[in-house]
């Protein structure tokens, strides 16, 4: 019964939290690459892969599930935004984690106990259990260095979970898109 339970959990958090999951971070298909500046990616790659942890609510989602690519994208973004300032700069990327936490995932499964398979059919937790659990959300954390200066931009946005699919896509794309935002307003502030 506990491995079963372990398994849907396991299940529940995967389609909501990003086992082949593809979230579409921007409406071009292709970025293209930066004219002014030069991003290089330092993470490793262990970083740049999906990582699912079972015993929590959540997921890091790796590069394969972004569309476009999420490292082309930002490098698109600083160099529109700050391209001119640092032409010909090597911006080195740090970290770029996306995460998922997923808490009514887990409520609802451990509610349901053996029925737990109705979790990856999107009831939601407040429905079927009359409980609202902790708000699921996405948290994007990025780090570069310039000149040997590291600067982070870091956003979270809430979603609403298994009941909508889109919310939870379009809560991805916000979080991304405001933690480049942050870090761009870091590197402007440092370099006015």
């Amino acid at each position: 019964m506990a491995i079963r339970n372990v398994v849907l959990i396991a299940l529940g958090v995967c389609v909501l939290g990003g086992c082949g999951t593809v979230y579409r971070l921007d409406d071009r298909s292709d970025v293209g690459l930066p004219r002014s500046i030069h991003l290089v990616d330092g993470r490793s790659a262990e970083t740049k892969r999906l990582v699912y942890e079972p015993s929590l609510p959540g997921n890091r989602f790796g590069d394969d599930n972004f569309e476009p690519d999420r490292v082309k994208l930002l490098a698109a973004n600083i160099d529109a935004q700050l391209g001119d300032r640092f032409k010909g700069k090597r911006i080195v990327l740090k970290s770029y984690d996306v995460f998922s936490y997923a808490p009514s995932a887990i409520a609802t499964s451990r509610a349901l106990g053996t029925s737990g398979a109705l979790l990856v059919l999107g009831f939601s937790p407040v429905v079927i259990t009359g409980v609202r659990p902790q708000r699921d959300y996405f948290l994007t954390r990025i780090v570069i260095e310039l000149d040997g200066e590291r600067f982070a931009g870091e956003a979270s946005e809430n979603f609403t979970g298994l009941v909508d699919l889109s919310d939870a896509r379009r809560a991805n794309r916000v979080s991304v898109q405001k933690a480049t935002d942050q870090l761009i307003d870091s590197i402007q502030k440092r370099y006015p």
